[in-house]
């Protein structure tokens, strides 16, 4: 991560939330993809108190993730480190052929 992408908040976030063009019935590329998982974290933050905090959005990604941890072994999923591998792998197809 570069330096200027550490000090990325909620400015950041509403920007990249508002960016995305997604249409119901066709396949989301990969910014509407970034500003559908932006406009998630905007909504965990505001329901963590954290749209407030001056938090980084790197902070929020990290709580966003350990709750949903939480989350994981509440449902008894296979765990989060072997859900990371898949969604790596989705990430690194999606970025390989962009749609």
């Amino acid at each position: 991560m570069t330096p200027e992408n550490t000090m990325a908040g909620m400015d950041e976030l509403v920007r990249i939330a508002s960016e995305g063009g997604y249409q119901p019935g066709r396949e989301p590329d990969n910014a509407d993809r970034a500003a559908i998982a932006a406009q998630v974290l905007c909504q965990f933050a505001h329901a963590s108190g954290l749209d407030t905090s001056g938090e980084s959005a790197e902070t929020m990604l990290v709580d966003l993730l350990a709750n949903l941890m939480h989350l994981s072994d509440r449902l008894e999923t296979q765990g989060v480190a072997c859900l990371l591998n898949v969604a790596a792998m989705h990430h690194d197809d999606e970025v390989r052929d962009p749609g």
